[in-house]
């Protein structure tokens, strides 16, 4: 039986993980730099017309647990996997919708609130996708050595927030350090300077009385 290390620790048995994972893979034909074919359908946003299309017919359209929400929740349509660089499980879920991000636009994947409750963390929270169109998914890794507790079809697994995007000049912040010179010159004329009698008779300080006869 093949086993993949998690986390570099304990062996967990692949088939022990795919058995917790939605049966049905979806192939990944994201289509993307290529205008899906028939594109048609619309995704109101705060007043912004969102073009997507439904890569299967068991695809969730995004939606809005209630109105006041700042975005629109993702359901999992299918799951594929990939290996990391260290060897490590990435679980991909794919919501099964593809997205025509508007110009000056872009859109970014993150986390569902439920994510407190599992035991994978979202790997390139928040994913930003500016290009269009292109399969929304979200890519986790597994947190444990045991038996995950994961996403299943069905499950909302991340949310699409729209925001727009803005152009901006960096100005590079020079600080100009003063001299020894300068800072001399900066301080009041008698300061660190003794007071002599006579300064202080000139302020009006203490001052020799003579006694009387």
């Amino acid at each position: 039986m093949v086993q993949l290390r998690l986390r570099g620790s304990i062996p967990l048995p692949t088939t022990a993980l795919w058995c917790m994972i939605a049966s049905t893979e979806v192939s990944k034909t994201s289509g993307s730099g290529h205008e899906p074919d028939g594109v048609t359908n619309t995704l109101k946003y705060n007043n912004m017309t969102i073009k997507f299309k439904k890569l299967t017919e068991s695809a969730v359209i995004p939606f809005r647990s209630d109105d006041s929400g700042a975005g629109y929740n993702l359901t999992v349509d299918g799951v594929t996997t990939e290996v990391n660089q260290r060897g490590q499980i990435v679980i991909v879920y794919h919501s099964g919708i593809m997205i025509e991000v508007p110009e000056k636009y872009e859109a970014t994947i993150r986390p569902a609130n439920s994510i407190a409750k599992k035991t994978i963390r979202m790997c390139d929270a928040p994913s930003v996708l500016d290009k269009g169109p292109v399969e929304v998914v979200g890519k986790f890794i597994v947190t444990t050595d045991v038996i995950p507790s994961i996403y299943e079809k069905g499950e909302v697994f991340a949310q699409l927030v729209i925001n727009k995007k803005e152009s901006v000049d960096f100005k590079e912040i020079v600080e100009q350090k003063s001299s020894a010179a300068e800072e001399s010159q900066s301080l009041p004329e008698n300061e660190g300077e003794p007071i002599n009698s006579e300064s202080r008779s000139a302020s009006g300080g203490e001052q020799n009385v003579p006694e009387e006869a």
